[in-house]
């Protein structure tokens, strides 16, 4: 493709894709500016009515819990009335498990004979017209439900005033039976879902006799709730549950949905099949709260747990969503008009700039494009050796500017750079130059010069370097050899002293041995002498309590004798009638004096034994302390023993470490050998090189005038060179002296190392 096509081409294509791009943007960010106002709308809408659902099932259960509070207050005001408490000491004479029980049946007349008299005033005063009161009996049966009159439970559709049981279904009554603690919250009975309050009662003896339940109907707390006019609620529960909430098993009353749940109350009877999704409904029972939508409602949930938190069904609040879904619509094509129009609009302005831009491109595009094959064509010639050709220099432009400077490179080219180049190739280096090119080369002639000629003076320092290394290579292997063969003789000093140090170490550690054995058989005996005080202090201790005894047997002995005597004092009184009881009075006493004077005697030899005792646990003592001291020292022996031993092992490992040093100083020592000789025969291969160097730098001229002269070996000496601390066995040899202004060729270790 030639230029013109190159500039125009890629102008028109930019100004084509940016206007795509341009047209493109505004479309999108028109639809995204309209698609974010509807998706903000949507979900302020979201934010605010998920707020209000909220915040009416939140109303709903805290209604329920207030409810429940309340209720549990007034049944705990109920509860110590007094002729509560007589009922149920009444009925407590009764057989309380006969549900037919005379006694029973006559206490639940005297409760809700007493109990109507208050009922009216109660319910006036709580605000309750719905409020039922339920009294229970200990064993978790029904005593009184006083809004029945005359009858407790229906029995094949026969009414029953009888004590029924409630065990089976009445999971409050049961609990509180059990912990006699007031509970408070709902649950499910065979009526549906219930507001309780519960409170256990105690007789006129204190002792626990049953529970009073206030309690009210959830299903209308929930219908009383006020809702939007586009919301409805319903509450409903898992159909087995049903097996409890037996009223609610009508389906005409009460619909079962997917078989699975019932509607147990609804603002809306047909809302839930709309709504319905069997994995949304069982995920939403398993969780406090819930939300989810379907094509036309909102639907939020909340889970309805029992007094101890276990769920028993859910509140469903739905919002209908159509209306709002036809605004949003509206709203969606109005938007989408307003982006078709823009895009029209955005596209034929564009098409416009394009022509425009366009038109201005191709004629620059023509200008540049003819410029440019003119130069091409003055370089193809300059290229083909014709340096004569000129460009069109008329004008103040920037290609007019261009061709000048072309035509003055072609000046330059042809006069100047071509003969520098001639007389350099020819060996001459003192050529000047004029021109564009005239310091450049100059500084490049300058520069030749001066590398030809340390060129010339570095091969002669080579050739006499070469030489002394030769020399000094056959000496440093001669004294390598001498230093292999001393460091022998000391490696086999220091295996014999490392044998006698090994020897040293094997000893100090028996020894070490013995003596820890020494302190243990030391530490063992202290122990046991240890152990004997511990036993004689043991048998003091018993001797002193068999003191202790002696001295209560002792004392019983005086007293059987003041008894004795006293009996003897009581038997004379008596008279003829007496004597008999006189000489057994007289034997006791006389068995009370030899008892006295055996534990005298007894006492005497526990006391000796004591202090025979107390001097042996002295002894002991001090035996032990003996031994404490023996094992003291015995372990400063250890210990001692130990260090020596760490210390000859210590040894022994240096001097192995020494050992391998001196075999690595021999293997070095050897190694410099075989290089000295290599560095040897390098050099003078060094010196033959740089010879013929020197043949080959005679050819050029230099800038100093005449040919570049021969310098013999002896016309550039070269001074001796000073040991340093580095140079790892070269400091003992000398090198030549040079000049400090002429260039010095060192050669050190890492130099040599290389060979």
């Amino acid at each position: 493709m030639r230029l013109f096509g190159k500039i125009f081409l890629p102008i028109f294509i930019s100004l084509l894709i940016v206007s795509l791009i341009i047209g493109y943007t505004t479309y999108q960010k028109t639809d995204q500016l309209v698609e974010s106002g509807i998706t903000r709308e949507i979900a302020l809408r979201k934010e605010s009515h998920s707020d209000l659902a909220k915040e009416k099932l939140s109303k709903i259960v805290q209604s329920s819990a207030i409810s429940a509070k309340l209720h549990k207050e007034q049944a705990a005001v109920i509860s110590s009335l007094d002729f509560v408490k007589r009922a149920y000491s009444a009925a407590g004479q009764g057989n309380i498990n006969n549900e037919n029980d005379e006694q029973v049946t006559q206490a639940r007349n005297y409760l809700k004979d007493n109990f109507q008299q208050i009922e009216d005033s109660f319910i006036r005063l709580t605000g309750s017209p719905d409020m039922r009161a339920h009294f229970h009996l200990s064993n978790s049966r029904s005593f009184a439900r006083v809004w029945r009159n005359g009858w407790q439970v229906k029995r094949n559709n026969q009414k029953l005033d009888i004590s029924d049981d409630l065990s089976s279904f009445r999971e409050m009554v049961v609990e509180i039976n059990k912990s006699g603690k007031p509970l408070a919250g709902l649950e499910l009975g065979i009526g549906g879902f219930v507001i309780r309050g519960i409170v256990p009662i105690t007789d006129l003896e204190g002792e626990a006799a049953g529970s009073i339940e206030i309690y009210s109907s959830y299903g209308k707390l929930v219908q009383g709730i006020e809702l939007a006019s586009d919301m409805s609620i319903s509450l409903i529960m898992p159909a087995e549950k049903l097996k409890i909430a037996k009223r609610l098993n009508d389906q005409a009353k009460y619909p079962v949905i997917d078989n699975s749940w019932v509607q147990v109350c609804s603002s809306e009877n047909d809302i839930l099949p709309q709504v319905y999704r069997s994995d949304q409904f069982a995920s939403a029972y398993r969780q406090p709260d819930y939300q989810f939508e379907t094509e036309n409602h909102s639907v939020y949930t909340k889970q309805v747990v029992d007094f101890s938190g276990k769920p028993i069904g859910m509140l469903v609040l739905t919002e209908d969503l159509r209306n709002w879904n036809a605004q949003i619509a509206a709203t969606r094509k109005a938007g989408d008009d307003q982006s078709n129009a823009a895009l029209i609009t955005t596209i034929l302005l564009l098409a416009a700039a394009i022509l425009t831009l366009g038109t201005i491109g191709y004629f620059l595009a023509r200008r540049i494009s003819n410029a440019t094959q003119s130069a091409v064509d003055m370089l193809d010639q300059m290229e083909a050796g014709n340096l004569d050709v000129r460009l069109e220099s008329a004008g103040k432009d920037e290609i007019a500017e261009l061709n000048r400077s072309l035509n003055k490179f072609a000046d330059n080219l042809r006069d100047e750079v071509l003969a520098a180049f001639e007389k350099l190739a020819a060996g001459d280096l003192t050529f000047e130059a004029h021109g564009v090119i005239r310091e450049p080369l100059q500084r490049a002639n300058q520069s030749l010069s001066e590398v030809m000629a340390r060129i010339q003076q570095n091969g002669v320092q080579i050739a006499s370097s070469s030489s002394e290394v030769a020399d000094s290579s056959q000496s440093l292997a001669q004294g390598a050899t001498e230093q292999a063969s001393s460091l022998e003789e000391i490696s086999a000093s220091l295996d014999e002293m490392s044998s006698q140090t090994s020897l040293n170490a094997d000893n100090a550690n028996q020894a070490r041995t013995l003596a820890a054995q020494a302190s243990q058989s030391a530490a063992s005996g202290n122990q046991q002498m240890e152990n004997m005080v511990s036993a004689m202090a043991e048998i003091n201790t018993a001797g002193e309590n068999i003191s202790k005894i002696i001295k209560v047997i002792d004392e019983i002995a005086f007293q059987t004798n003041l008894l004795a005597l006293n009996a003897a004092v009581e038997a004379a009184r008596a008279g003829q009638h007496g004597k008999g009881f006189a000489v057994v009075a007289e034997e006791v006493r006389n068995l009370a004096a030899r008892s006295a004077k055996a534990a005298q005697e007894t006492a005497d030899l526990i006391e000796g034994s004591v202090e025979k005792t107390a001097n042996g646990t002295a002894i002991a003592h001090q035996t032990a302390e003996s031994l404490q001291e023996i094992v003291d020292g015995i372990s400063k022996v250890s210990d001692l023993v130990a260090e020596i031993s760490a210390a000859s092992n210590e040894q022994a490992q240096g001097i192995s470490q020494i050992n391998q040093g001196i075999s690595q100083l021999d293997n070095v020592t050897q190694q410099n050998t075989a290089t000295a000789e290599t560095s040897a025969s390098v050099a003078e291969e060094l010196s033959a090189q740089a010879a013929q160097m020197r043949q080959m730098l005679q050819r050029f001229t230099l800038k100093q005038g005449g040919a570049m002269p021969m310098i013999s070996p002896a016309a550039a000496p070269v001074p001796p060179q000073e040991p340093s601390a580095e140079s790892h066995g070269w400091a003992q040899l000398s090198a030549p002296r040079q000049d400090p202004n002429s260039v010095k060729i060192a050669l050190d270790d890492s130099d040599f190392g290389k060979y």
